[in-house]
């Protein structure tokens, strides 16, 4: 059976706690049947549903699974806060993360349900004030979204981090996935089926759908991942707004202000002493280190070292 689309999806979950509200609980079997989904996939979409979970404002973490809970055979509603987001019975801290996780995916769903849509009105009128959520939306989603649905490998070229020259690829268009500021495709190469890998989005050139027809796997493999965070390196630098396409890769912008006098204010996270000074070097004569206080230090050590190491090697 091919996999359901997000917008299906939504749909499905939403019309059994519809259902469920009615009596306080719904029959899988009842429910599957009413809504042309076998019962088995039903209960695991709704079981993928009990896991969501997220922090409000002041730190408490919410789940749905405090208010709905599964048996063998029912859905069964103990405190209905979901429903509550119709009847503006939450608070404006519970209502944000909700309405920018809803925000950002109507920006980037291809069909955004107009479910989707009514609820993040709801939960702006609740918020009572205007929020921008800045949205970064590769342009090449729209052609990888196609492949996708298609069941169709993509050609792209790809310039990999470190790499002056791009190379051709096909690949798999297995899942569409953003973390760390960039959207990134995962699936193998069609050379290489039984290794899918990460290919960052921002680094494609020419894509195209490919003539290779492919069938989504019952079960994705799972993405490795590797815990970075005692890694990274934060650094808060001012530079003129021409070099941040400049600045070295791989690195990820935190935050941004626009100064008056063309130069921008950023908080810059890499990953790893070698990375940092590079990042660092790189800055230019042009750009200023605002903190922390050792990475100042630090940007001036380098240069010294990189200097004493020009000089030496001019002499010899």
């Amino acid at each position: 059976m091919p996999r359901l689309g997000s917008a299906r999806r939504f749909s499905i979950l939403d019309a059994v706690l519809t259902l469920a509200r009615v009596d306080g609980r719904i029959g899988l079997a009842a429910a599957s049947g009413h809504l042309g989904i076998g019962t088995d996939e039903l209960r695991d979409l709704i079981s993928e549903l009990l896991l969501i979970e997220f922090r409000t404002a002041d730190g408490n973490l919410v789940s749905v699974a405090d208010g709905y809970y599964l048996t063998t055979d029912h859905l069964v509603v103990d405190d209905d806060w979901l429903g509550d987001i119709a009847a503006h019975r939450i608070t404006p801290d519970q209502a944000l993360p909700l309405w920018v996780a809803a925000s950002v995916y109507r920006e980037i769903a291809p069909k955004p349900s107009s479910a989707l849509r009514r609820a993040t009105e709801k939960l702006g009128d609740i918020l009572a004030v205007t929020v921008r959520v800045p949205v970064d939306r590769p342009a090449k989603l729209d052609e990888i979204r196609a492949a996708q649905r298609q069941q169709r490998s993509l050609r792209f070229r790809y310039l990999k981090a470190k790499e002056d020259t791009a190379s051709d690829r096909e690949v798999l268009p297995y899942e569409l996935f953003g973390t760390a500021g960039h959207w990134y495709l995962w699936g193998p190469e069609v050379c290489d089926g039984a290794n899918p890998k990460e290919w960052r989005i921002d680094r494609m050139t020419d894509v195209s759908p490919g003539a290779v027809r492919f069938e989504h796997p019952a079960e994705l493999p799972t993405r490795p991942t590797t815990d970075l965070s005692a890694l990274a390196r934060r650094v808060e630098v001012r530079l003129p707004e021409r070099l941040i396409r400049a600045l070295p890769e791989p690195h990820t912008i935190l935050e941004r202000t626009d100064d008056s006098d063309g130069f921008v204010r950023l908080t810059v996270e890499v990953i790893g002493d070698a990375y940092l000074d590079h990042l660092l070097i790189a800055l230019g004569p042009e750009a200023e280190v605002l903190g922390p206080t050792e990475y100042r230090e630090r940007r001036s050590t380098r240069a010294r070292e990189l200097l004493d190491h020009i000089d030496a090697q001019s002499v010899g």
